[in-house]
């Protein structure tokens, strides 16, 4: 599964701060942003910051930026790339 985002750091206050996303205990970060929804995970290219390998179930997420912060579930399938946007 690959977390993005369209908000691009330097779009908040501290240009400097990460945006982070905990999901099964594995923490990754986004420091990329993309002016449109990718269509698939390869339309992420070589931007793989979000990736996290799962297996099939159902997870809860929290992603974090400053003192922001946003949450959700997700269910992944197998054989099958989920994109999931991180939104603030």
């Amino acid at each position: 599964m690959q977390f993005w985002t369209k908000v691009e750091a330097g779009d908040y206050p501290n240009y400097n701060a990460v945006l982070s996303v905990l999901i099964n205990n594995q923490t990754r970060t986004l420091q990329n942003a993309y002016g449109a929804a990718p269509s698939n995970c390869e339309g992420l290219g070589d931007k793989n910051e979000g990736r996290v390998d799962l297996p099939p179930g159902v997870y809860s997420w929290k992603a974090k930026y400053l003192t922001d912060s946003v949450s959700g579930t997700i269910t992944i399938i197998r054989d099958t790339c989920v994109l999931q946007e991180v939104k603030f």
